[in-house]
């Protein structure tokens, strides 16, 4: 390292990589499952319905001890580049608070998803958009663009904001299914017709 502030700097780039949108997307998926089997279990006698209910159990203390830990980290490197920043006066953190920014992201996946006229395949793991103005739900081992849906925010064109669905050829296509210019695949999220081409997962 060529300088204290540059070390400073170093440590803001750690801290800003710090997986906290895996995090949210990990949380997301596990509550969405576990309210599944939960619900598919619950009330059952058998011991294996048991033994899987408290598996469920460890495995949520498990994320939740994973998600204090990566914050816990964030935290302090955070802080530790404060110390080193150039100069050695203290560097203001831009960084979303962290606690805050799983939870509230969670919720966005929550709400994305809440606002599809049909339900997200079982299974489709959340993330933000590139662009950080939406969310993106994609099926587990699909490749670049390939099988999965967009839910955007408004933009001039679409105030309500609107859906995107990619098919497994990574083509937009339309509520047929059939690959379309932005006119035609960009669909409001107010959109009430029928939609055969909807993902089935």
């Amino acid at each position: 390292m060529s300088s204290v502030g540059g070390l400073g700097d170093e440590l803001r780039r750690i801290a800003e990589e710090l997986p906290l949108e895996w995090l949210a997307t990990a949380m997301y998926c596990f509550e969405e499952g576990q309210a599944r089997f939960v619900h598919t279990l619950q009330g059952s006698v058998r011991p294996e319905a048991r033994e899987a209910l408290a598996a469920l159990a460890q495995l949520g203390e498990t994320i939740e001890e994973t998600q204090r830990l990566v914050i816990g980290a964030q935290i302090r490197i955070v802080q530790l580049a404060a110390k080193f920043g150039a100069g050695g006066t203290e560097v203001s953190s831009d960084l979303p608070a962290p606690v805050d920014f799983v939870a509230k992201l969670v919720d966005r996946f929550r709400r994305a998803a809440s606002k599809t006229p049909k339900p997200i395949p079982v299974g489709w793991a959340p993330e933000l958009a590139r662009n950080k103005k939406g969310v993106v739900f994609q099926r587990p081992g699909a490749p670049h663009n390939a099988d999965l849906i967009r839910v955007m925010d408004p933009t001039p064109e679409h105030p309500g904001g609107y859906i995107r669905v990619h098919n497994r050829y990574r083509q937009p296509v339309d509520v047929h299914g059939k690959p379309r210019s932005d006119d035609d695949t960009h669909v409001p999220l107010d959109y009430d017709g029928p939609w055969p081409a909807w993902p089935k997962g």
